[in-house]
C-alpha cells in the first residue's frame, strides 16, 4: 500500500499495527505519529493478545539525528530490565522530548543531533527500580 507519512488517525495506526502483528510479531510499537496540526507527537503500542494504547507528548518542531536510535535504545533497555511495555514507551518518549528540548539550547545542535549523554543516569535509574518509583526526566526546565 502508499505510504501515508507521519499523520495517520487512529484508525489507520490501528490498521499498520495489526498488518505487522499478523506478520508474527508478539508487540508493536508504532513510533512518531502526528495528526494534522495537533502539537503532540504519538507512539502506539500493540499486542498479539489485542490491546492497543497510545502515549504522547509535546511536539519538539525540529528534526534531529539520533532520535529514533535513542528511543528504540531505551525501549531495549527497559525490556532487558523487566520494565512494563507501555511504562517503557511513556520513558522513553517523555525522554527523548526533553533531551531534544536541551538539545536546542546548545550551539551545534543541527550537525551534533540529540544531546542525551548528560541524562543517562535517568536510564539507569529507571531500569534500576521498581514501576512508578522514577518519572521521566525534567529536562527542559
Amino acid at each position: 500500500s502508499e505510504y501515508k507519512g507521519q499523520d495517520l488517525g487512529e484508525r489507520e495506526t490501528r490498521e499498520i499495527c495489526k498488518r505487522l502483528l499478523d506478520m508474527g510479531s508478539k508487540h508493536i510499537i508504532l513510533k512518531g505519529i502526528r495528526r494534522g496540526d495537533e502539537p503532540m507527537m504519538w507512539n502506539a503500542i500493540a499486542s498479539r493478545e489485542g490491546s492497543y494504547t497510545e502515549t504522547g507528548h509535546p511536539c519538539v518542531e525540529a528534526m534531529m539525528h539520533g532520535t529514533g536510535d535513542l528511543f528504540a535504545s531505551i525501549i531495549t533497555a527497559g525490556i532487558f530490565s523487566g520494565k512494563d511495555l507501555e511504562e517503557t514507551v511513556v520513558f522513553a518518549g517523555k525522554f527523548v522530548h526533553d533531551a531534544m528540548v536541551y538539545s536546542l539550547t546548545q550551539e551545534g545542535w543541527r550537525e551534533r543531533g540529540v544531546n542525551f549523554e548528560p541524562f543517562l543516569s535517568y536510564v539507569a535509574d529507571f531500569c534500576a527500580h521498581e514501576r512508578s518509583r522514577v518519572q521521566a526526566p525534567e529536562l527542559s526546565k
